[in-house]
Parts: structure tokens; sequence; C-alpha cells
């Protein structure tokens, strides 16, 4: 009987060996394309990361409608003149990592700030027996908010945004008149200069590669933004000064990817 357990027992053991050399020549079978498909694929900061960009801007607004109403002694006149507003500024844009990826095509949110300062406008009218003078100056600062859509390939990244705009608009808007009889000046000076103007906008861009992490940027960029009114009393003479924010701008820097 003890002979019976004791051969038992070996028996078992050369089992247990044989199963475990088994188990040891069997080599790890490769996922397979299927099951590569079901997992997500792991996308590396290099590989979506957040861009900064900085650099230059020149804008152009739709421009200063200038209406005057002067009473002289020869009458009443009338008179309108229309002037364009442009002036070059600067941007800083930093824009988030794709926050959905489909191949080359991606969405991701960006946010601008941009500062222009529109150039000094200096104006004379004259009427029978009196003259205008008209000097009118504007620093225009946006705020835009809002998504992209992009295309990447190898050497350029195009894109395409739109969005809300929040413009702060500091003006400063002076008329000075000859008196009557001449010899004097009647000058006026606005005293309201800051208006926070809500709008819309959309852009296109195109970003050059020129190393792994830094970039040319060019944007061209269309503004829709609520006009503002002053207007300027003179004895019985009278200016008004209507700004209309709406215009064009195009803006180059660089960008850096991190």
């Amino acid at each position: 009987m003890k002979n019976y357990v004791t051969c038992k027992t070996w028996i078992c053991l050369a089992i247990c060996c044989l199963a475990a050399k088994a188990d040891a020549g069997t080599t790890a079978q490769p996922i397979s394309n299927s099951a590569k498909a079901v997992l997500p694929p792991v996308v590396t900061q290099e590989e979506n990361p957040w861009r900064i960009s900085a650099g230059l801007m020149w804008r152009q607004v739709d421009g200063l409608s200038i209406h005057q109403n002067v009473e002289t002694d020869s009458g009443r006149f009338f008179s309108d003149r229309q002037t364009d507003l442009d002036g070059w500024g600067a941007f800083v844009m930093l824009e988030s990592p794709a926050l959905i990826q489909r191949g080359s095509a991606a969405l991701t949110f960006s946010l601008m700030y941009s500062w222009a300062g529109m150039d000094d406008i200096s104006l004379q009218s004259s009427f029978p027996g009196r003259i205008v003078w008209q000097n009118y100056s504007l620093d225009l600062h946006t705020v835009s908010l809002g998504p992209r859509f992009v295309y990447d390939t190898p050497a350029i990244r195009l894109s395409t945004g739109a969005g809300l705009a929040m413009n702060w608009a500091r003006w400063n808007a002076v008329t000075q008149m000859t008196t009557i009889p001449p010899g004097g000046l009647l000058p006026t000076r606005s005293k309201d200069n800051d208006q926070y103007l809500p709008g819309l906008y959309l852009d296109a861009s195109a970003q050059v590669r020129v190393s792994d992490r830094w970039s040319l940027l060019f944007i061209g960029r269309y503004d829709w933004a609520r006009s503002f009114q002053t207007r300027h009393q003179m004895a019985n003479s009278g200016v008004s000064f209507h700004t209309n924010l709406d215009g064009w701008s195009l803006l180059a820097g660089l960008i850096f990817q991190f």
C-alpha cells in the first residue's frame, strides 16, 4: 500500500512538470488588427500641443462720418465728410489642443487679444465767415473667443475660425470753430471717450512650419461690430462724429507649440 501511494505521488509530480514545460514553450500571440481597431489611439502631447502666437497687425475699419450743421451770418450750412480709419497694432493668440480629431482634420478653440491705433484725423472745413477744425483719434482693443476648424499637412496647417469679439474703443474727438466776428475760437472736446461694443468675427489662417516647434502665421480677418456716435454743440452750430468699426485685419507673426 505504501509503495502504491509513493508511485502515485511521483506520477502526479511528473504530469505537473510536463505541463509547466509546455506552457513555458508557448510564445505570446500578437494582438490582431481587429483588436487594435477597438483600442483608442494614444495621442501624446507632442502630437496635440497648445499653441501660442504673437505678431503685428494692420486694421482698417469702415471709417468716420462727420456731419456739420453750422450757422453763420450768411445763413445755416450743412456738410458731410467721410474718411477711413486704419493703423498698425499687435496681437497675441492662444490655441488649445484638438478637442475633436479625425485624421488630418481637427476642431480647436482660440482666444485672441489685439490692439490697433488708428491714425489721428485732422480736417478743416470753411464756411462763409467761419472755419471749423476737427481732430479725431482711436485706440481699438479687441478680445476674441471662438472655435477653429483645422486641416493639417506635413508642411502647412490651414484653419478657419469664427466667434464672438468684445471691442473696447478709446477715442478722442475735438472740434474748434472761429467766432463771429473772427478773432476767437469756440473749442469743444468729447467727454465720453470709452465704448464697449460687442461684435462677431470670421478669419482664415495659414501656418508654415519652420521647425518642430516654430511656425510662421498669416491671418486674414473680418470683424462686424456696433458703431457709436458723439456730438459737439457750439452756440447754434453742431458737429457729430459717427464711427463704424466693421472692417478688415491682416496679421502676421510666429507660433510656438508646447
